[in-house]
This record gives C-alpha cells, structure tokens and sequence, in this order.
C-alpha cells in the first residue's frame, strides 16, 4: 500500500511518477516537479473527529428543577453574588445535601437563605431559625418513643 502525503513523517520524501518528488516540510510539503512549489497544510480533505459537547452546569437551572421558586432563586443569586459566592456545581451538590437533611422542602429552605442573607444553607441554621411549633423533620417535635406507642 502506497503512503499518502498526510501519513509522511518531517523532511521525508516520496516519489510521485517519474522524477516528481514531494517532500513533508513543517507546515505543508514541496512538491519538486520543474521548479518547486509549497504546499501549505490543510486539513480539510481529512475526516474530522466528532466533537464532544459538555453541557455546561448551570446553578439556577439547577436549584428550579430541585424544587426552588425562579423568584426566590433570583433573590438568592444576588444575595450571593453580593457575598462573592461562586456559584459552582460543588457549591450545588453540597447545598443540596443540607437541603436533603432538613427533610423540608427546598424552596422554604432557600427562601430562609435569602430572607436571612445566608450566601449558603446549612441544615443546622434552618432548624436553629425554626419558630416553636413548626416542623423540625420526621419527628414533629415529638418525643421519638411516641411515634411507636400506639
């Protein structure tokens, strides 16, 4: 099998019919034929390698679908932006683990970040912030032997 002119290594030369030579030369080839001549490279006659498309992460869309008001997420990028808090997606998943642990719903708990300033959640300040009365999670602020006795 012949080598093609893209599969030539750095000042190698092949033949091409008689008395035409093509050399590779950084940047394209010389084909020697009466007088020589550059070729630039070009690839585009080269198949072309499918690109990947990463979707990039996106903390707004990402509080929505976990649940959050578009409203209340508006009011707490500000908060945070104000704060200079990044808004990454390790910034979202550990939110989302506190959210997790309140066993409350993530709007309430995100609409407490911005009515406090909060430029984080952390499920200790929700329940430290809890009006007596209101649900601190499974329990319902019983005693835990009273969910069993009945």
């Amino acid at each position: 099998m012949e080598k093609s002119i893209y599969d030539l290594e750095l000042n190698e030369v092949i033949e091409y019919g008689y008395k035409k030579l093509i050399q590779r030369v950084p940047g394209g080839w010389i084909y020697h034929f009466n007088v020589p001549v550059f070729v630039p490279y070009n690839n585009e006659f080269q198949e072309k390698q499918p690109t990947i498309k990463t979707e990039k992460f996106n903390f707004k869309k990402s509080l929505i679908e976990l649940g959050v008001d578009e409203k209340i997420v508006s009011d707490w990028l500000k908060v945070r932006a104000k704060k200079k808090s990044a808004n990454t997606e390790t910034a979202f998943k550990a939110i989302k683990k506190q959210i997790l642990l309140t066993t409350h719903p993530a709007n309430d708990c995100i609409k407490m970040a911005v009515e406090k300033s909060w430029s984080g959640f952390k499920s200790q300040w929700f329940f430290k912030e809890q009006k007596p009365g209101y649900d601190k999670g499974l329990f319902n602020n019983k005693n835990v032997n009273d969910q069993w006795t009945k």
